[in-house]
């Protein structure tokens, strides 16, 4: 596997667990004792905002290493539902 490549892949789980954050999310208020481990709103936000943080430096990691590498938004677009 080539640095592009493992930097692609790493995005595309990125799209995926933000993606769950958002699943999850609507779910949840306020503190959740149901869930295991419990999970507050609060806290899937925090955790949500880190990996947007992650997905950004990741991107921009390979821009630098491939500017005209698919950074995996067109998959990501063409993956969702057209109304």
């Amino acid at each position: 596997m080539t640095v592009v490549e493992g930097l692609q892949r790493a995005l595309a789980v990125e799209h995926e667990v933000i993606y769950g954050y958002g699943v999850v999310g609507a779910h949840l208020v306020g503190p959740a004792p149901s869930v295991t481990p419990p999970l507050s709103r609060s806290q899937a936000a925090r955790r949500l905002a880190q990996h947007l943080v992650l997905r950004d430096r990741i991107a921009a990691l390979l821009a630098v290493e491939a500017p005209d590498a698919d950074a995996g938004i067109g998959r990501l677009r063409a993956a969702l539902p057209r109304h």
